[in-house]
């Protein structure tokens, strides 16, 4: 088949979609189909290039608000339409859209409207809490960007239960749960020994619980906890984290890391510290890449969890208050055994439930039914 691909950002920008647009793209490519991305240009120089056995190719757009915590492209509506136009014919199978709020979805689906080629909306997010302001903001673009670009799909998919009951919300008929994958070959615990140091992995702001985090260092620091708290990722609070990392003993900031690190960090971490959940499709492309690596979650939420998830066997559940992650982090530390079991079914359940050969295999059913 001849599939186009669109979403907001791709590599070399840095994100949970980027990745899994990723996957897709070199997997399907893998098994024959033609694979084109059609996105902004941010971040990169290149308006057309290969990778991996599939096209990339790119409009000019504007970034404004993603220093504000929104990534948000705005792009250039002439280029958008015409690049969207170019890459677009008549041999062209599917379209696959990732991202109702995008206006980078919306303007190409709107300049393609008369073509009536089968098109697969994906949505990676539901509805995310920011602030009063740009929370009213977010439901009129949800009202007038979402719904125009939910008409325009011939079916929905989501990445877990809680945002396929947001599309439904929206006005979706119906929408298939389709969960991230994970590259078990990649993502293993026979990458590094593991140490006594549990790690975390994202964007460093408010919104992911960075604050929660400190604070639990903080607590650690006062229960006379000596294994080490890895941070990894950049964003508006990288100042905060790293002050604290300076005057603490087991704070250790890295900043933002190459992907290529990432496998090293997980396998050697005792487990992964997820401070909040709020707004994420659980489970994120993080507690996947820790499973896969032998490394159970720590989460302070578990209601989104798919049924595989089992708590304390592949991960812990912690209470909102610092108090309580830092008592999940010490009960791991002084079990041997809790730690041992926990990677093991960890593991198992990477391979057995979110190996990207099966996501890979429904997404290509998806687009025989549409």
């Amino acid at each position: 088949m001849k599939i186009v691909i669109f979403t907001h950002y791709f590599y070399p920008h840095v994100g949970g979609i980027e990745s899994v647009v990723e996957n897709h793209a070199k997997r399907l490519a893998e098994r024959g189909h033609d694979i084109t991305i059609v996105t902004s240009d941010i971040d990169s120089d290149s308006r057309k290039d290969s990778r991996d056995g599939y096209t990339v190719v790119r409009y000019s757009a504007m970034n404004l608000l993603e220093d504000l915590g929104v990534p948000y492209p705005i792009p250039n509506p002439v280029n958008c339409i015409r690049v969207t136009r170019n890459v677009v014919d008549d041999n062209t199978d599917v379209l696959h859209v990732h991202g109702l709020n995008y206006l980078t979805s919306l303007l190409p689906l709107l300049a393609l409207r008369r073509r009536e080629i089968p098109t697969l909306l994906h949505q990676h997010t539901p509805f995310v809490d920011y602030s009063p302001i740009v929370n009213s903001v977010e439901r009129l673009n949800d009202a007038i960007v979402g719904r125009l670009v939910l008409n325009q799909a011939d079916h929905c998919i989501a990445v877990s239960q809680n945002i396929a009951d947001y599309l439904e919300e929206l006005g979706a008929d119906r929408t298939d749960v389709l969960y991230n994958g994970v590259d078990v070959d990649r993502f293993s615990p026979n990458i590094a020994e593991t140490l006594d140091e549990v790690l975390y992995v994202g964007r460093l702001t408010q919104k992911k619980g960075i604050d929660r985090l400190l604070q639990t260092v903080k607590v650690l620091e006062n229960y006379g906890h000596d294994s080490s708290v890895r941070v990894v990722g950049k964003g508006d609070l990288t100042k905060e984290v790293r002050e604290m990392a300076d005057s603490s003993e087991i704070l250790e900031f890295e900043g933002f890391v190459e992907s290529e690190r990432l496998p090293q960090l997980y396998s050697q971490a005792s487990a992964l510290i997820v401070p909040d959940q709020t707004g994420d499709a659980l489970p994120t492309l993080t507690i996947l890449e820790s499973l896969a690596s032998g490394t159970p979650p720590i989460l302070v939420e578990d209601k989104q969890l798919p049924e595989v998830f089992t708590e304390n066997e592949n991960y812990l559940k912690a209470q909102p208050e610092p108090e309580s992650i830092a008592n999940a982090i010490q009960r791991l530390s002084r079990s041997p055994e809790l730690r041992e079991a926990t990677a093991q079914y960890s593991r198992k359940t990477a391979e057995e439930s979110f190996n990207w050969g099966s996501k890979i295999d429904q997404l290509e059913s998806l687009y025989q039914n549409i």
